[in-house]
């Protein structure tokens, strides 16, 4: 949401104040509040549940799964300052631990599980928004283990919004800025950095078999280059993006295929609905187009949650003429069929939300919601949500 309108969301910020969030929660029942593109298409099944709300309501943190718990860390919180928290939540219990602390507040980075307990966080933004947020190279291990945080040593420069991935040999790669670069799990230490062919933030990578790295778009980028980790080289494609493209998603189909998904015009801000299948199979590379998410208006800053070929996309923003949307809705994308179906509305918007999947259902974490329509309140948001994914995913048809 901010790689395009820092400015705009100091402003907004500006305009809050602490609201205890049960009380939000309470009062947007009670207005009704909801936002979204007025689906007429949700299906009649199983609806999102709420779970215990956060500790610290945030947006623009990073989660993934660690066994039955998910790890949340970071994010802005309500006073748009990076938080230092680290977040762990069991479905079991549907309790909170006691929080752990970071070396380093932020938002705007990335996590990876290294092993069964111990997750890498990495890069992103640090400080305030009233005072400027500035790129950080910093990271760090947090073993959820033993409630421990270490610092390892630095990324090669500051990272806005890498991403980060696990290799098939459980080497760790994190992607931002000018470099992609590897780390040793059991030295905890870089053993490679590979440099790009464009700097880039807010983008879209993803892993394909043998450890090809395919690197997507980024703010004024409208460039994909595929990262060879074996040569330790990266090589840009001939093929482009119809624009620069930013806060956009992305996800692997096959052994040649990449679905790209969403994201905002990087000159407009204008956020897309059409979608493009990245195809490597051939001597030379293609972009053709997907199906549509049949978001009014397009999105970008969804939660996207990879489980069992499927993906779901939750929540996020829409953006046309300036005029910002926090979004309820949600897409079910089948990875066999190239499909695009409808899912029951978030019950409040969760853009720049984090999110799971664990034990057949996906769970989203935080967020932000405008409280009393566009030009009202932004709330940093403690709100969790679950939903059972269907069994068969035609369930979920029109």
């Amino acid at each position: 949401m901010f790689s395009s309108t820092v400015t705009a969301g100091v402003e907004w910020w500006r305009m809050s104040r602490i609201l205890p969030a049960a009380v939000v929660v309470l009062l947007c029942c009670v207005l009704g509040v909801r936002a979204g593109d007025g689906d007429a298409e949700d299906v009649l099944m199983a609806r999102w549940e709420p779970a215990a709300p956060m500790p610290t309501g945030v947006l623009d943190g990073a989660a993934s799964a660690q066994g039955r718990r998910a790890a949340v860390t970071g994010g802005l919180t309500q006073l748009g300052v990076a938080a230092h928290v680290v977040q762990v939540y069991d479905i079991d219990t549907d309790t909170w631990d006691v929080p752990i602390h970071m070396v380093t507040a932020r938002c705007f980075h990335t996590q990876v599980a290294i092993d069964e307990h111990r997750i890498l966080v990495a890069g992103g933004l640090t400080g305030q928004l009233v005072e400027g947020l500035t790129a950080t190279a910093h990271c760090e291990t947090v073993d959820l283990g033993i409630g421990e945080t270490d610092a390892i040593a630095d990324l090669p420069r500051p990272a806005e919004a890498p991403t980060s991935h696990r290799l098939d040999d459980g080497r760790i790669m994190v992607i931002g800025s000018l470099s992609a670069s590897i780390l040793d799990p059991e030295t905890m230490k870089w053993n490679k950095h590979i440099r790009l062919r464009a700097g880039r933030s807010y983008h879209a990578s993803v892993v394909l078999p043998g450890d090809r790295v395919v690197i997507i778009g980024g703010v004024a980028r409208d460039s994909i280059e595929v990262v060879d980790v074996e040569q330790g080289i990266s090589r840009m494609l001939a093929v482009k993006l119809p624009f620069a493209l930013d806060d956009l998603s992305a996800a692997a189909i096959d052994e040649n295929r990449v679905w790209i998904l969403g994201g905002q015009n990087s000159q407009t801000g204008d956020t897309t609905d059409p979608t493009w299948i990245l195809d490597l199979s051939g001597e030379e590379p293609a972009l053709n187009d997907g199906p549509p998410l049949r978001i009014h208006g397009g999105a970008a800053d969804q939660c996207m949650i990879i489980t069992d070929g499927q993906i779901v996309l939750a929540g996020g923003e829409s953006q046309q003429q300036g005029v910002d949307t926090e979004l309820t809705t949600v897409r079910l994308l089948d990875l066999n069929d190239l499909t695009v179906r409808p899912m029951p509305s978030l019950t409040l918007p969760h853009d720049g939300a984090g999110g799971v999947a664990l034990d057949g259902r996906v769970w989203v974490f935080g967020g932000l919601y405008v409280l009393g329509g566009r030009s009202g309140v932004p709330i940093a948001s403690n709100a969790v949500a679950s939903l059972r994914l269907p069994a068969d995913a035609n369930a979920a048809d029109d």
